[in-house]
């Protein structure tokens, strides 16, 4: 991966979190900075790479799939109860 895309992948990450997640009312900071951390098109393969940030559960490997970010705010709101 070269700076440039490096840099792009970022700001793919910023905007998904601001765009997908803030705009939707999450306001949980971890949540904010591990989908800020973590790359996701590095669990993706190389042919959807570029679908990374999208919001959509994208399939992965095995029949599965990376879930789709919206539903992040339901599990977690499940998770606390």
């Amino acid at each position: 991966m070269t700076a440039t895309s490096t840099l792009a992948d970022a700001t793919a990450r910023h905007q998904m979190v601001e765009r997908q997640l803030v705009a939707r009312g999450v306001r949980d900071q971890t949540v904010f900075q591990a989908m800020r951390e973590v790359p996701r098109e590095a669990f993706m393969p190389a042919d959807l790479a570029e679908f990374a940030y999208v919001d959509a559960p994208l399939p992965i490997a095995e029949g599965q799939t990376i879930s789709h970010r919206s539903s992040l705010r339901s599990w977690r709101r499940r998770l606390r109860r």
